[in-house]
Parts: C-alpha cells; structure tokens; sequence
C-alpha cells in the first residue's frame, strides 16, 4: 500500500503559512485508509464507517458555520456598497434607507434622485436633458462639443485617477486569468481522480470475477450438502471472493492514499483561489472584504470522504 502525507508534518507547514484552522478538527477524525479489509469482523467495518460518518458530520457542521457567517458578512458588505453608491451618485442617507426598505418612490421622488445622479456622476439635470430635445441640429452640436471640451478638461485634471484606473484594470485582468488557471487546474485534478475511481470501478479483470460468483453461487444454491462437488463448489467461490478482496481492495486503497495526498498538497490552492475570487469582488466594489475561507476545501474533503466510505466494498464476505 502507498504511504500517505503524515497529517501532522503537512499540516504544521501549511497552517504556519496560512493560519486556516476550520479543517484540522476534521482530519483529526478521519479514520486511516484500512490495510486488512478483507479479514475483519462485521463490527469492526461499522466502527470504521461510524468514523467517517462522525467526520462527515463535523464537515457539514463547519460548512453550515463558515456560510452562516458569510451570510452576516455579506449583508454588512451590502450596507457599504449602498452607501458607497449613495456617495458616487449624491443620494442622502434617507433616500438610502427608503431602498432598503423597499419604498416605491413617486415621480417627484424618482425625478430628484435622477437630478442628483446626473448632477454628481456628469453635471447634468434631467432639466438640461429635456432642453436638448428642442435644441437644433447645430445648437446640439455646440452643447456636444462644449459637454466634451468640460469633460477633456476634467480628465486633463484628474490625469492621476485615470492612470491609477488603467493599473486597476491590468491588475483586474490578471487576477481574473489567475482565478481561471486556479480553477482549471483544480478541475483537471477532480476530474482525473474520478476517472480513475470509474476505471476501477470498470475493470474488466474484476468484473469476470463478479460474474463468476454470481454463476457459481446461482449453481451452489441450488444444491444439497449431499450432492457431488457441494463442498467443491462453496470452496471455489469462497477463494475467489478473497482473491477478489485481496486483488482489489488493494488497488482501491492506493487510489484512496493518491486521492488524500492530492487534497493534502492542494489546500494552499483551494485557500489561493478563495483569496484571489475575494479581491476581484473587491476591486468590483471598492470595499475592503473579509469573509471566512475554507469552503472549496470542505467539498474536496467531502468528496474523498464519500470514497473513503466505500473502503470495504470489495470484502463480499460481509455483504451476505
């Protein structure tokens, strides 16, 4: 059997670098990949999946927790974002709190905060809107022109902000292509643990032998103690079964060790890529977030723990 990370070895160098301690309850309750699954007692394969039931447990508990609290989170972050808007566009508190609450403004009402946008975000009235409908084709074009000439001027000015907008905007594009070879990278790894869960699950070899105890238990059962080959036959298929186990449950608990080093030695990548979705919302909204991490690694550990159940699938013995 391959050897698996020692948890503590790994896990003190990656909590020294990132300090993410919501998993560490978890593993500790994870019980190791089994090496004898093929001779142990119906009471011994129970305590081993009340194991991981327990940690499945504590899993769903944390994922419950950590959304809880991003939930809180997000609504505080909601409050700033309307208040930053309220900003940009020149809304007071009150008109704030109207939204909130869900008021259906007037048209006085809606006119106002249109007003105040326009005023705040170009220098514009809803009242000069309406005036360049009756403006001819040359007046129109000298107020486009003048309108042109305030904004060029305001750009001359604020020079600084514009180039400090061009840097966001490399930086936005850099972080987004990172966040896409985050999660493609993290997808190839998903998808190819599962394959090779499928190929196993599909190996000709194992599904032969399947067949043949089938074929050889529908005989056996149809016979008396007393009937020539009866013990023959039951011996047969009892050796078959345990090559069956043996073979393997052996190919399946290296397949486990791979899938729990993968999880191992990815953890830095599901935190990163939590981190760098975080910034890009952040430089989306001009506030400053913290929200609790660790969501990506919960579903990974999940699903390794959804195959670690299965360790004992291959011992027939204890299915009959």
């Amino acid at each position: 059997m391959k050897k698996t990370i020692t948890f503590l070895f790994f896990l003190g160098l990656f909590y020294t670098s990132s300090a993410q301690d919501n998993l560490f309850p978890i593993l500790s309750n994870v019980p190791p990949i089994p090496e004898q699954v093929c001779l142990v007692t119906a009471e011994e394969k129970m305590a081993f999946e009340n194991q991981v039931s327990v940690a499945i447990s504590l899993l769903k508990a944390e994922k419950k927790r950590i959304a809880a609290e991003n939930k809180t989170i997000a609504e505080n972050y909601k409050q700033q974002a309307m208040n930053q808007m309220a900003g940009q566009y020149g809304l007071t508190p009150s008109d704030v709190q109207k939204m909130n609450q869900g008021h259906k403004p007037t048209e006085a009402e809606k006119k106002e905060m249109m007003d105040k946008a326009l005023q705040t975000s170009a220098n514009l009235s809803t009242d000069e809107i309406k005036n360049l409908k009756n403006l001819n084709e040359e007046g129109k074009k000298a107020w486009g022109e003048g309108y042109g000439y305030e904004k060029m001027a305001e750009a001359s000015i604020d020079s600084t902000r514009l180039k400090n907008e061009r840097i966001k905007n490399m930086t936005m594009y850099e972080l987004v292509q990172l966040q896409m070879q985050l999660s493609d990278t993290i997808s190839k790894m998903d998808l190819a643990i599962a394959d090779r869960y499928h190929q196993l699950k599909a190996d000709p070899q194992a599904l032969r032998m399947l067949e043949n105890i089938k074929n050889w238990k529908a005989q056996w059962i149809n016979m008396t103690p007393l009937d020539d080959g009866y013990d023959t036959l039951k011996i047969q298929i009892e050796q078959e079964e345990m090559q069956y186990c043996t073979l393997f449950s052996a190919k399946y608990a290296d397949l486990l060790t791979d899938h729990l080093n993968q999880f191992l030695l990815s953890l830095p990548l599901y935190y990163h890529l939590e981190e760098v979705t975080e910034q890009i919302t952040e430089m989306q909204t001009n506030i400053k977030m913290d929200t609790e991490k660790g969501t990506t690694a919960l579903e990974k550990l999940k699903d390794y723990l959804s195959y670690l159940e299965d360790a004992y699938q291959y011992n027939l013995q204890l299915q009959h």
